[in-house]
Protein backbone atom coordinates (compact mmCIF):
# COMPACT_ATOMS: atom_id res chain seq x y z
CA UNK A 1 0.00 0.00 0.00
CA UNK A 2 2.48 2.44 0.60
CA UNK A 3 4.41 1.86 -2.46
CA UNK A 4 0.35 2.53 -4.33
CA UNK A 5 0.46 5.91 -2.83
CA UNK A 6 3.84 7.14 -3.47
CA UNK A 7 3.57 6.42 -7.00
CA UNK A 8 -0.45 6.90 -7.33
CA UNK A 9 0.36 9.73 -9.62
CA UNK A 10 2.51 8.06 -12.23
CA UNK A 11 0.02 5.45 -12.77
CA UNK A 12 -2.28 5.68 -16.45
CA UNK A 13 -2.75 1.54 -16.43
CA UNK A 14 -3.53 -0.84 -13.84
CA UNK A 15 -3.25 -4.39 -13.84
CA UNK A 16 -4.95 -6.58 -11.23
CA UNK A 17 -2.71 -9.43 -9.74
CA UNK A 18 -3.78 -11.40 -6.15
CA UNK A 19 -1.53 -13.71 -5.51
CA UNK A 20 -1.45 -15.89 -2.12
CA UNK A 21 1.24 -16.34 -0.43
CA UNK A 22 1.86 -19.72 1.48
CA UNK A 23 3.75 -17.97 4.67
CA UNK A 24 4.43 -21.40 6.05
CA UNK A 25 5.73 -22.62 3.34
CA UNK A 26 7.92 -20.33 3.21
CA UNK A 27 8.97 -20.24 7.03
CA UNK A 28 9.97 -23.95 6.44
CA UNK A 29 11.69 -24.00 3.36
CA UNK A 30 12.60 -20.16 2.63
CA UNK A 31 11.92 -18.49 -0.84
CA UNK A 32 14.34 -20.01 -2.89
CA UNK A 33 13.21 -23.74 -1.47
CA UNK A 34 12.37 -25.98 -3.83
CA UNK A 35 8.68 -25.52 -2.72
CA UNK A 36 6.08 -23.53 -4.44
CA UNK A 37 4.88 -21.05 -1.79
CA UNK A 38 2.77 -18.38 -4.20
CA UNK A 39 -0.17 -18.59 -5.95
CA UNK A 40 -1.64 -16.27 -8.70
CA UNK A 41 -5.52 -15.79 -8.32
CA UNK A 42 -8.47 -14.21 -10.16
CA UNK A 43 -8.31 -10.96 -8.27
CA UNK A 44 -10.48 -11.20 -4.42
CA UNK A 45 -9.45 -14.72 -3.76
CA UNK A 46 -5.86 -13.89 -2.90
CA UNK A 47 -4.18 -11.87 -0.54
CA UNK A 48 -4.64 -8.01 -1.44
CA UNK A 49 -7.01 -5.91 -0.14
CA UNK A 50 -8.54 -4.84 -2.52
CA UNK A 51 -10.76 -2.08 -0.94
CA UNK A 52 -7.39 -0.25 0.16
CA UNK A 53 -6.26 -1.14 -3.39
CA UNK A 54 -8.74 1.09 -4.78
CA UNK A 55 -9.18 3.53 -2.15
CA UNK A 56 -5.84 4.42 -2.22
CA UNK A 57 -6.03 5.13 -5.91
CA UNK A 58 -8.90 7.03 -5.97
CA UNK A 59 -8.05 9.01 -2.75
CA UNK A 60 -4.80 9.68 -4.77
CA UNK A 61 -6.14 11.01 -7.95
CA UNK A 62 -6.42 8.15 -10.33
CA UNK A 63 -8.70 8.91 -12.96
CA UNK A 64 -10.06 5.21 -13.15
CA UNK A 65 -10.39 2.98 -16.29
CA UNK A 66 -10.57 5.14 -19.77
CA UNK A 67 -12.22 3.57 -23.37
CA UNK A 68 -10.33 3.93 -26.25
CA UNK A 69 -11.80 3.80 -29.41
CA UNK A 70 -10.06 1.13 -31.77
CA UNK A 71 -9.34 1.54 -35.30
CA UNK A 72 -11.63 -0.92 -36.68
Amino acid sequence: MPQIRKWVDKCFHDHGKDPTVRRDVVREHGIFGAQKFVFMRTPGFGNSNWTNVISDLRLGGYPGVHRHRGLA
